[in-house]
């Protein structure tokens, strides 16, 4: 009685309510259903969580999804946590935007990606190339045989085992062709290739997530918006939260006290973090200070930015040097001058050669704040601000998407091709040492095509959901917490905020 009691209290008093976590997911490529994602997701990352509370009340409910207007989706609303937060999960649903991919589209895509000499592969896609080159040879043959025995060698009276064969190759090309290519490698052609036929539905599907990312930022019972997205959905993703930054940079030039402690601490740890890429705890410092300067902006302007993390899985945007860009172009010669400058000299310093050529154009996009890295790129020597003669001194510039943004990264270690996820790897060699980039070695990195297995259950180990609870960090622990002591603390508080076992009487 006493706990009902509190509840009801609680709820006459909701306006005293903290603000609830908001998280959107973005699904990756294929013909997915809506909510398919988003419920198994949900069921993965929270409602099994090892620190939620016990309760015999319902932990999760699915309402009308205001937001994004659709009928089709819905909202899954979480009770409080064992912070006393609520969370409110989201599914950015873009699928039904790639509908009406052209078998000749992929071929041009996969041309593209696959017609190069061996030179300009890189070393970390070489074995996939060759397999996918080996298997495209081995279809083309097994259909050119089966057509020349169909026109040239049938039987007056073919049999059983001649029709079974020939419909059996029949079948398989048609489900290769229309399941496999057309509706998932398809969307990854259409998205990623800038052609007109094209243009129409990246616009759209880059819109729709603005404007869903824009709705829950002017939501005042948002304080926190996380953005995580798989497989091809990472893309979609960067490039929607790459867009919002450039469109609020102008409100935060007005709104944001530039040259603040925040601002001039993670300036700093950029500067360090450059100069020691691979020291994690420079990595740590630079997290650190990528939170407090969002706390900066969000104390200043909590109606302009929320968006505190943004998490990839299994993300093809470790080949974005030639997946995002034309690699087969020609630099201008404004770019080439920067990529000469020597602010830039260090940048790229690990890539090998042959990755370091192919990701010539990807650099020059990046040079030009075209594609934002992590750190944000400097300005000048260090900096990544400018003064924009607004009469207020200086502020970050349009491509610095990561100075307020935390980004990680998880993907599961390939293995012979087919184990593990070759879709995906490390992002921080192109993208920059801010990236947190986070291997998975147990169970899922074992399993066979583990690409979509990022938070599914059943494994030995759950080594990949919490790493993927500690990077979205919805109790939002300080940084250290959340990765080196996760699952300590999370058991500690478990076993603290528990209530007592219910006998059935109440």
């Amino acid at each position: 009685m006493a706990d009902q009691a509190q509840r009801k209290s609680a709820r006459a008093t909701s306006s005293e309510r903290p603000p609830k976590n908001a998280v959107v997911v973005i699904h990756g490529m294929g013909n997915q259903s809506p909510m398919e994602t988003l419920r198994s997701f949900v069921e993965a990352v929270w409602t099994n969580a090892p620190w939620q509370a016990r309760s015999n009340e319902p932990r999760t409910w699915s309402k009308r999804d205001f937001v994004t207007q659709s009928f089709e989706t819905k909202r899954i609303t979480t009770n409080y946590d064992i912070g006393g937060k609520r969370t409110d999960f989201y599914e950015f649903y873009w699928a039904h935007m790639m509908q009406g991919t052209r078998f000749s589209q992929v071929l041009s895509w996969l041309r593209r990606l696959f017609m190069r000499g061996t030179d300009r592969v890189p070393p970390a896609v070489k074995a996939p190339w060759i397999a996918a080159w080996i298997v495209g040879v081995l279809v083309v043959v097994v259909l050119i045989v089966a057509e020349v025995v169909r026109r040239s060698w049938a039987p007056e009276s073919p049999g059983f085992f001649y029709i079974v064969l020939l419909a059996l190759i029949s079948l398989a090309w048609s489900i290769l062709r229309r399941r496999v290519l057309t509706e998932v490698v398809g969307d990854a052609a259409r998205y990623l290739t800038p052609s007109p036929p094209n243009i129409a539905a990246r616009s759209n599907i880059r819109t729709a997530g603005l404007d869903l990312l824009k709705t829950l930022t002017k939501r005042d019972d948002y304080d926190r918006i996380i953005v995580v997205c798989h497989s091809l959905g990472t893309v979609v993703g960067y490039d929607i939260l790459s867009l919002l930054w450039g469109d609020i940079n102008s409100k935060i030039k007005h709104s944001v006290t530039p040259k603040s402690d925040a601002l001039e601490v993670i300036e700093a740890a950029s500067a360090e973090l450059r100069a020691r890429p691979d020291d994690e705890d420079a990595l740590m410092a630079y997290r650190e200070a990528q939170r407090a300067y969002f706390d900066d902006v969000h104390q200043v302007a909590k109606d302009v930015w929320k968006i505190t993390d943004f998490v990839t899985l299994g993300s093809p945007l470790t080949h974005a040097h030639f997946l995002l860009v034309d690699d087969g172009q020609r630099l201008m010669r404004s770019e080439e001058e920067e990529l000469d400058s020597p602010r830039l000299q260090r940048w790229w310093q690990q890539l090998d050669s042959v990755t370091l050529a192919v990701a010539e154009m990807f650099r020059a996009r990046a040079a030009q704040r075209e594609l934002p890295l992590c750190p944000p790129l400097p300005e000048h020597t260090d900096s990544f601000t400018y003064d924009p003669k607004t009469g207020r001194g200086e502020v970050p510039h349009h491509a610095a998407l990561f100075a307020p943004v935390r980004w990680t990264n998880i993907y599961a270690v390939p293995r012979n091709i087919l184990w593990g996820d070759v879709v995906s790897g490390p992002v921080a060699p192109l993208f920059g040492p801010g990236v947190k980039d986070v291997a998975l070695a147990g169970d899922v990195a074992k399993s066979f095509i583990a690409h979509t297995k990022y938070w599914a259950t059943g494994f030995g180990d759950q080594e990949h959901l919490e790493a993927l609870r500690a990077a979205i960090n919805l109790l939002d622990r300080p940084e250290a917490e959340a990765w080196e002591r996760h699952t300590k603390e999370v058991a500690r508080l478990t076993e603290t905020a528990a209530p007592a076992p219910s006998d059935g009487s109440s």
